[in-house]
């Protein structure tokens, strides 16, 4: 435990800052300490040049974390991924409402700590796998609401 938190960066991010772009290389597993962040897709209409949809798929809230699909796998970001704000309940002394407080370790790092303790990695894959199958689920859903 100490190896991965000694590893961590602390960063504080505005609403609306985009950590990642749709099929963009997931380079940092991110876990949320404070506030929130949205996760969009989008819908690209046949045969309709440049004319897409964009969409909020689901909001992960503080003691989420997202990206360790995408590296350990090493595959790129489905989604567009913005940070949300702070719930009333959070705050705390010298944080903005419209802020969020995350919590990162880069990919490498994270891979070789999942690679020296293969318990951990089945954990972290099996949640992945659940949580991917749930979010596909949800995101289409959401786009045939936002088509109907």
């Amino acid at each position: 435990m100490v190896e991965f938190l000694s590893q961590l960066t602390c960063r504080i991010l505005d609403e609306g800052y985009q950590l990642f772009q749709n099929e963009e290389k997931v380079d940092r597993l991110t876990m949320i300490q404070i506030g929130s962040i949205h996760l969009y897709g989008y819908h690209r209409f046949p045969g309709v040049d440049q004319e897409t949809l964009r969409f909020k798929v689901v909001t992960l809230t503080s003691g989420s974390w997202f990206g360790d699909y995408q590296i350990l796998l090493k595959i790129p970001c489905f989604w567009e991924v913005e940070v949300g704000r702070s719930a009333k309940d959070e705050q705390v002394r010298g944080l903005a409402t419209y802020q969020s407080q995350l919590l990162e370790i880069n990919a490498d790092s994270f891979r070789k700590l999942a690679d020296k303790y293969p318990q951990f990695r089945s954990v972290v894959v099996t949640r992945a796998n659940y949580r991917r199958t749930y979010w596909q689920k949800i995101y289409e859903e959401n786009r045939q609401e936002v088509l109907l």
